[in-house]
């Protein structure tokens, strides 16, 4: 079984999120809800108050149904799509940006997360299916662009594709792959190290033509075809005109939304917490013109999408009659999710479960049913040499992640390995001379205030120069070993590069696809497996 750790113990983790895993009723009210979403019976009863119309059901399913026959599902998402057609069945939906070759391993996670929790509630007899949303209107083409992978020497290597030949602030969804990204595919088995045959699914989703939203979703197909994900692209014209009701709420209701989120955000500072946007300038909706995603700027009687400006009434009509040209920004989506969707409850991360606790002021003013916020899991995998080098020099993982941040974090915990190397007596000799300076410095003092009390501030400064000199030897001296110790600055690399790569959580850096290369066959039922989705900590997990 995996070993888990409070989240409290992750470097940075903020404290609204700290509470929401560990003490709920400090945040309840930020997020419409009287229990932790972890508490037994939570999870159905929220399945129980969905309300969702039976016409909206067919019309959304139909679109599901098309999309995902297109991008390969298999027989368990057909099961669960037959499903989502009978009027009981409720959503897991969760949801990620459509970054290349899979994204980050939290995307996976959260994936899971959906297809456990649905598991878990079809298993205490209430329908429910996972749903993943792909975040394919985003504009922001340089976060999704690249793949981090962990090289042989521990370093963590960038695949990237190049700026494609499309209008700035285009839907990432919709730019088309071009031979560049064989040439990706290429940097990525050599980085990795796979031979063409491990490579060869993945090249099977990202083909020139595709798109980076439907590889992705391809991609996704495939890995979790044993339990039947069902994947939704908010691009689908279809889907973009079953939401229009929503989007022209929020046009006609603009005031009305953005005033209630600068009171919550407000509410949210005032309670020692941080607002995860700033409502000043965040853009609700934004609009597509000449191929380009603008925000929606609203001021006296109306609004401006880059040059263009629209009265309240055209971009109601808009949203009538060309809805596909609409996309909502961070804070109003999930209020098009739930619209669209039945859910009874969303899996999110840290910065996402943030923003909810500014949206859900939205779901207050439009009167809708807000759906629990259930935390993804969060995961790190230890290969047996990782295992090994921490049990051999008895460290934590929380030490790895505790090495200096604004440093060389390889070279930190090199020189921390080296200190443990220095020869026993020389230890000593180094522990019992700092001890005796320090004594005698605090001897002199005792006996030189006596004498002259102006004096003991100058001993206790010197006191702690003939300290910070001592200290001075044994870091020298250690980072003196570590240059001369390869074996142990490459075992500080792997260290680092399964743990605390590029000074973040091993799930946001590392390619979900290079993880499915490092596990084989067993991706990704090892995690499906092993992994306990009910749990709010840390997990640990050996492969």
């Amino acid at each position: 079984m995996p070993v888990c750790l409070d989240q409290r113990q992750i470097p940075g983790l903020s404290r609204l999120y700290a509470d929401y895993l560990y003490q709920f009723d400090r945040v309840a009210r930020f997020y419409g809800a009287a229990a932790s979403p972890l508490a037994p019976g939570t999870l159905a009863s929220a399945a129980q108050q969905v309300s969702y119309a039976p016409s909206l059901r067919a019309r959304v399913t139909e679109a599901l149904a098309a999309g995902n026959r297109a991008w390969g599902a298999g027989p368990a998402t057909e099961e669960l799509l037959a499903r989502l057609r009978r009027p009981e069945t409720v959503v897991i939906v969760t949801g990620q940006q459509v970054g290349l070759f899979g994204g980050p391993l939290l995307t996976v996670y959260k994936a899971l997360t959906a297809v456990l929790t649905a598991e878990r509630l079809r298993a205490d007899g209430v329908s429910a299916v996972p749903v993943f949303w792909l975040a394919s209107q985003d504009h922001d083409f340089a976060e999704i662009n690249q793949a981090w992978v962990l090289g042989a020497g521990g370093d963590s290597q960038c695949v990237a594709l190049p700026q494609p030949p499309a209008p700035p602030q285009s839907p990432v969804g919709r730019i088309v792959l071009g031979p560049e990204v064989g040439a990706a595919l290429e940097a990525f088995a050599q980085a990795t190290g796979a031979a063409a045959e491990a490579v060869a699914p993945l090249a099977g989703a990202y083909q020139p033509g595709e798109t980076l939203a439907s590889a992705f979703a391809r991609l996704l197909a495939q890995w979790f075809a044993p339990w039947g994900l069902i994947v939704l692209d908010p691009l689908d014209p279809a889907l973009a005109a079953a939401a229009a009701p929503v989007v022209e709420q929020a046009v006609e209701r603009h005031d009305e939304l953005t005033a209630a989120l600068q009171q919550r955000s407000r509410e949210l500072r005032e309670s020692g917490y941080h607002a995860q946007v700033h409502t000043d300038g965040a853009a609700l909706l934004f609009l597509e013109t000449d191929g380009q995603r603008q925000p929606l700027r609203f001021g006296s009687g109306g609004a401006q999408a880059g040059a263009q400006r629209f009265s309240v009434s055209q971009l109601a009509t808009l949203a009538r009659t060309e809805p596909h040209r609409f996309s909502p920004g961070a804070l109003l989506r999930p209020l098009v999710q739930d619209y669209l969707l039945p859910s009874a409850a969303q899996v999110t991360g840290p910065a996402e479960t943030a923003y909810l606790a500014q949206s859900s002021a939205l779901y207050a003013v439009l009167g809708r049913f807000q759906p629990l916020r259930l935390p993804r899991l969060s995961a790190t995998l230890l290969d047996a040499r990782a295992r090994r080098l921490l049990d051999k020099y008895q460290l934590t993982v929380p030490d790895v992640w505790g090495l200096d941040t604004q440093g060389d974090a390889p070279a930190a915990l090199a020189a921390h390995l080296a200190r443990q190397t220095v020869p026993e007596g020389l230890a000593a000799t180094l522990a019992s001379q700092r001890e005796a300076a320090v004594e005698g410095f605090t001897a002199i003092g005792s006996q030189v205030a006596g004498l002259d009390p102006s004096l003991v501030d100058f001993v206790r400064t010197a006191g702690d120069k003939v300290r910070h000199q001592f200290d001075q030897v044994e870091a020298k001296l250690a980072r003196g070993l570590a240059r001369r110790q390869e074996d142990l600055a490459r075992q500080a690399r792997h260290l680092v590069g399964q743990l605390y790569p590029q000074r973040q959580l091993q799930e946001r850096i590392w390619n979900s696809a290079a993880a499915s290369l490092r596990l084989g066959p067993l991706w990704p039922a090892l995690l499906h497996d092993q992994l306990q989705s009910a749990c709010p900590d840390h997990q640990f997990l050996d492969i």
